[in-house]
C-alpha cells in the first residue's frame, strides 16, 4: 500500500495520503500546499476520491477547495459539529492567521461510531471533541503502513516553532520517542511487519502533548475525557499519526503524556 505523510502549510500540518493497489487515494487533512499534494498524487499515478478532515481548522482544510477543483468527484467528510467551519473563516480560525479559507461543504457528516470505508480498509470514527466541537479520530484495526517511519525527524527549528492552532504548550519542544517504545517494524522488522492498528488523531493527541483548548470551541475536560475514554482503551501497539509532529503509540502516551497519561496531575 501507499502510506505517505506530507508536511504542509505554514503551520506544518501532517497530510496523509493512503492508497491500496489501485489509483484511488484517500487524503486526510490537506492543510495547505494543495498544488504540492496534487503533484504528489500525480507523480504516483493516484487520484483523490475521498477526503477526510479530522476537524475544521484552517490548517487542516486549506487544501480542500483546490483538491475538489482538481478531483470534482472527490467526497469530503468531517465531524458533524465542525461542518460549519468549512465555510466560515471565523469558525475555521483562518481570520486569525491572515487568510480567508473556505472549503466546499461536506458530502458526509461523521458521528461517533460511523465507519469510513476505503478499499479493503474500514476506519471507525471516534468523536473526540475538545480541540474543536466536532473533532474526530480515525481508527483502523489492520492497516499496513509498511515503510512509513514511525518517527518523523525533527530538527531544532521545527521542534521549537510556534504551535499555531494545534499543539498545547506554546514553545514546548516535543521530543522523539524513547527507542524502547518504537515498534520493531520501524527498526528493521516486527516479525515481518504486516497489518497493525493505526489511529489518525488529528489535533486531539500528539507525541507527548495534546491539542489546544484555549481557543473558541475548546474544552479541556472534553479533550482529556476523549483521550482517556476513546484512545487510551485502544490496543497499546496502536500507532498514532497526529495532525502535527512525529508519530507515537498508545502505549507511549498512556505512560508518558504529561497532560493525559499516567504522569498527568
Amino acid at each position: 500500500m501507499i502510506f505517505d505523510t506530507l508536511v504542509v502549510g505554514a503551520l506544518e500540518s501532517n497530510c496523509y495520503v493512503l492508497a491500496d493497489d489501485g489509483p484511488e487515494a484517500l487524503v486526510i487533512d490537506p492543510g495547505g500546499d494543495a498544488s504540492r499534494i496534487i503533484g504528489h498524487l500525480d507523480a504516483k499515478g493516484l487520484e483523490a476520491v475521498s477526503l477526510v478532515n479530522t476537524h475544521g481548522h484552517a490548517d487542516h482544510i486549506a487544501g480542500n477547495a483546490e483538491l475538489r477543483k482538481r478531483y470534482p468527484d472527490m467526497t469530503i467528510a468531517i465531524g458533524r459539529d465542525d461542518a460549519k467551519a468549512l465555510r466560515s473563516p471565523l469558525r475555521n480560525m483562518s481570520l486569525f492567521i491572515a487568510r480567508l479559507v473556505k472549503s466546499p461543504p461536506a458530502d458526509r457528516l461523521l458521528d461517533d461510531g460511523d465507519v469510513v470505508e476505503f478499499g479493503r480498509w474500514r476506519f471507525r470514527v471516534l468523536a473526540t471533541p475538545g480541540h474543536t466541537p466536532g473533532g474526530i479520530c480515525l481508527f483502523s484495526e489492520d492497516l499496513d503502513p509498511s515503510g512509513t517511519p514511525l518517527l518523523v525527524p525533527m530538527d531544532s527549528e521545527s521542534a521549537s516553532r510556534p504551535d499555531g492552532l494545534g499543539v498545547r504548550g506554546k514553545g514546548k519542544t516535543r521530543r522523539r520517542l524513547d527507542p524502547e517504545w518504537v515498534s520493531g517494524s520501524q527498526r528493521g522488522g516486527r516479525g515481518g511487519g504486516g497489518p497493525r492498528p493505526v489511529l489518525f488523531s488529528g489535533d486531539t493527541l500528539f507525541a507527548d502533548s495534546v491539542g489546544r483548548t484555549d481557543i473558541p470551541g475548546g474544552s479541556w475536560d472534553d479533550l482529556i475525557r476523549g483521550i482517556r475514554q476513546k484512545i487510551f482503551v485502544l490496543p497499546d501497539e496502536t500507532e498514532v499519526y497526529p495532525g502535527h509532529g512525529p508519530a507515537t503509540t498508545v502505549a507511549h502516551e498512556k505512560k508518558f503524556n504529561p497532560f493525559a497519561g499516567e504522569q498527568a496531575e
